[in-house]
């Protein structure tokens, strides 16, 4: 495999997480610590957006603009709007779920900055009463949804913390963090830990990933970081940004540390800034998005010498991806599909449709499993006995319940990344 492949192969979800947090401060609220996360309250008997006939639901894709100018090559994000119409259409001709049509609304979310975020969050929730909220999310964005405005979520980052607060249902293909902590366990159980000095460094809204997964993981495993180091600069300001990224990383360097675990989004800068003092520690990435993000930008490849990614593996032969893909691509070949969407006539990527067939498929498949009596309380009971789901694209199937409405936790492989090949293979040693 390729660093193209593996770019492709990330989420561009966590993508623009990588991006956001660098120009970001904490969320109110935010908490770190141990506290056990309780479950969601149950669920009304309440269906905004529900007639005999449509479900009308808000589905967010990234704004492509606003990540343009900190991803190289604007992330290449493609026709989002495009990938989710047409899988939208397929399930409408199909019969819709249990004879009702889906109806979308269309929100291009953007990423970095909470206005833009809570004014989508008011329209689709106020104004067009939706639903359920599906598609692309960062950070705590989706307890605008599930906290303020109680309106029900399918996607972005399910953590037990946040899962606590919400009042209304939801359920996703991604843990968010807290699979953070199978990572780290994978990292030991190969002996990538034992006897190094490792470095922890987390941008400031990764703080509670850090302190209530990974920390906790590391110790676990017997780990004592040498050092751990915040990224959080408070303004779009790259100089400056790079110039607390050089701080930082000069702060790690002196520490002694030969292995580096960048927390979430602070990865972004930060390599680079590594690059910069000529020293080379082994970097140990926690997800595929985030060793994607890394290889699409750093400036020096070298920094990626002996770095290793954990995280599973986009399984583009899966047969509900295929399926996405292939309606996608066919319904793209018509001059409907080409305007009026984010990324203009460009062609959805792999990363457009891979999201797209996620969320949507999770959406139908426990929409309709709820009945042709759909409200919160039926939909957060189908979800809780969904059972087996084979989320598109992935290597094994999952299984969602009461206690995991994000489905189970897939242990993840790990795999070395080669600058000098560009390639990524599994990990051997």
């Amino acid at each position: 495999m390729r660093f193209r492949n593996l770019r492709f192969a990330a989420a561009a979800a966590a993508l623009a997480v990588a991006l956001a947090g660098c120009v970001a401060t904490p969320p109110p609220g935010s908490q770190t610590g141990t506290q056990k996360s309780q479950a969601a309250p149950p669920a009304p008997k309440i269906a905004p957006g529900v007639t005999d006939s449509e479900i009308k639901i808000g589905v967010l894709y990234p704004d492509a603009g606003a990540i343009a100018a900190f991803v190289q090559g604007g992330g290449g994000l493609g026709n989002y709007e495009a990938a989710y119409r047409a899988i939208i259409d397929r399930v409408n001709a199909r019969g819709g779920i249990n004879g009702r049509r889906i109806v979308p609304v269309f929100l291009s979310n953007n990423p970095i900055g909470a206005a833009p975020s809570q004014e989508g969050c008011v329209r689709l929730t106020e104004d067009e009463k939706v639903f359920a909220a599906v598609g692309f999310f960062v950070f705590d964005q989706p307890m605008c949804y599930l906290e303020t405005h109680q309106t029900a979520v399918v996607g972005g980052p399910l953590t037990a913390k946040l899962y606590a607060r919400a009042r209304a249902p939801w359920f996703s293909t991604s843990h968010g963090g807290d699979e953070a902590a199978a990572a780290i366990e994978a990292f030991a159980a190969r002996g990538l830990l034992a006897g190094r000095k490792v470095a922890v460094v987390s941008s400031a809204l990764d703080l509670p990933t850090r302190d209530d997964t990974v920390l906790p993981a590391l110790e676990k495993a017997g780990v004592h970081p040498v050092a751990t180091a915040v990224m959080e600069p408070a303004s779009f300001d790259t100089a400056a940004i790079d110039a607390q990224a050089g701080i930082v990383a000069e702060k790690l360097r002196s520490s002694g540390a030969d292995i580096v675990i960048p927390v979430g989004s602070a990865v972004g800068v930060l390599t680079n800034a590594i690059a910069k003092t000529g020293w080379r520690p082994r970097m140990l990435f926690l997800d595929w998005s985030i060793g994607a993000f890394t290889a699409a930008n750093a400036d020096e490849l070298g920094i990626l010498n002996g770095a290793v990614v954990a995280g599973n593996n986009v399984n583009w032969d899966e047969a509900t991806y295929r399926d996405c893909n292939e309606t996608v691509t066919q319904a793209f070949a018509t001059p409907a599909a080409t305007g009026g969407s984010d990324g203009g006539g460009s062609a959805p990527a792999p990363t457009a449709i891979l999201g797209a067939c996620g969320d949507l498929s999770l959406f139908t498949a426990i929409a309709q499993k709820a009945g042709r009596t759909l409200d919160y309380a039926s939909f957060q009971a189908a979800g809780f006995a969904l059972g087996t789901f084979t989320v598109p694209g992935a290597t094994a199937p999952t299984t969602y319940g009461p206690d995991k409405p994000a489905g189970t936790v897939t242990p993840p492989q790990l795999w070395s990344m080669d600058p000098a090949s560009q390639g990524i293979t599994p990990y051997t040693g």
